[in-house]
């Protein structure tokens, strides 16, 4: 078993706590109440096995955060496990960003270093990011501050034309 931090009564374990002890081998008596959705969720993907009382990732799956994101492309920072960041190419990554910890399916068969594609987000570096309204090209856009791309926030055409490029709004990642 892996050794737990100190909490409250009822304070739900971390994500990353979860997919490092499902990377070892997590035993039935040993999920937490708010962790038995997730167990469930990924029994049926198919994410996880469940062999006895115990679960666990099988070898084609591994959980990690998602580092150095360069012209689309990724690494995965394996957790709970000594082996190779894995390489993530621009169709693989889907809507991950740096620092999100995700689980990830190994690409087998590929030349050059390892590799995987994101199968599920499951949680957010940041749970909060800050946009902006932009004109560009005789548009606005709604256009992240970090990284200037279009953020996925869905503005109709309305909600936009009342917002006046320079205006900055918090948005909820989650």
């Amino acid at each position: 078993m892996v050794p737990q931090r100190d909490r409250s009564p009822g304070e739900p374990l971390s994500m990353k706590s979860l997919l490092v002890r499902l990377t070892l081998g997590l035993h039935n008596q040993d999920v937490d109440a708010t962790e038995r959705p997730h167990i469930e969720e990924w029994l049926k993907e198919g994410i996880l096995v469940q062999e006895g009382e115990l679960y666990r990732l099988p070898s084609k799956y591994r959980a990690g955060t998602v580092g150095t994101v360069q012209n689309d492309t990724a690494y995965l920072q394996v957790l709970g496990a000594t082996v190779r960041d894995l390489f993530i190419d621009a169709e693989s990554l889907k809507d991950a960003k740096e620092g999100d910890l995700v689980i990830a399916q190994r690409l087998l068969g590929k030349r050059g270093a390892p590799s995987a594609r994101i199968v599920k987000v499951v949680g957010r570096a940041e749970t909060y990011s800050v946009g902006y309204v932009a004109l560009r090209e005789g548009r606005k856009s709604l256009l992240d501050i970090r990284t200037e791309y279009p953020v996925g926030v869905p503005l109709s055409p309305e909600e936009l034309a009342a917002c006046e490029p320079g205006d900055v709004f918090q948005i909820n990642n989650q």
